[in-house]
């Protein structure tokens, strides 16, 4: 708000916690036995987060924890950890939780596909057939184990949006347009790119895109 020719395009945070929490409680829906695990009614889950104290870190963490309680489905956190967005932090982290927990864990929830994608290596590593994983991102390494069944799913952000967005933007403004003339602009100079499901019953080899 300081400058009139300064503009964000993002998603939203909350929003993709609440996507990512509905994959769960989609499969829930469809197939209960096949998430608790142990049938004693509630989730025994494990979170693995983002950065500490990173905006994104603590909305995905926490919105997606309360979408899920939202939804009626009951939890108790067994354990979880900071794996800085990254696959390898994630799977070490995830090969001392195994170890530790075994089959207790039926659900890993993570702030990001790179750090859910360190949990399925994880999984691969110890030989075992657990694939109950939920990322946000979208990437293509992440679509792609959603479809090879190693994610349970993931919220696709669409980035080649983001690009094409931030350079219309750009365009628009080096040709003379202001702020308020843009169509796509929110009220706050904002554009809040939409998110999408891919899960294993969602799976696509090419997404629709809004913004095009």
């Amino acid at each position: 708000e300081k400058w009139d020719r300064l503009c964000y395009v993002g998603s939203d945070a909350r929003k993709s916690a609440e996507l990512e929490a509905q994959i769960v409680l989609d499969f829930w829906k469809k197939d209960p036995g096949a998430l608790d695990r142990n049938g004693d009614g509630s989730i025994q889950y494990i979170m693995i987060e983002g950065e500490r104290r990173h905006q994104d870190t603590v909305i995905r963490t926490e919105g997606t924890i309360q979408a899920l309680r939202d939804g009626g489905l009951e939890l108790e956190r067994l354990d979880g950890g900071i794996a800085n967005w990254d696959r390898t932090q994630a799977q070490a982290l995830m090969a001392g939780y195994f170890e530790q927990y075994g089959e207790q864990i039926e659900l890993v929830i993570c702030n990001n596909d790179d750090m859910a994608l360190g949990v399925a290596d994880a999984v691969e590593e110890a030989g075992l057939d657990f694939h109950n994983i939920v990322g946000i991102d979208g990437t293509a390494a992440g679509a792609t184990a959603v479809s090879q069944g190693k994610l349970l799913g993931t919220v696709a952000m669409q980035p080649e949006v983001h690009g094409r967005t931030v350079f219309r933007l750009a365009m628009e403004l080096a040709t003379g347009k202001t702020v308020s003339e843009i169509e796509m602009l929110n009220p706050d100079q904002s554009v809040r790119i939409p998110m999408e499901i891919l899960s294993r019953s969602n799976r696509k080899e090419e997404m629709k895109h809004e913004y095009t």
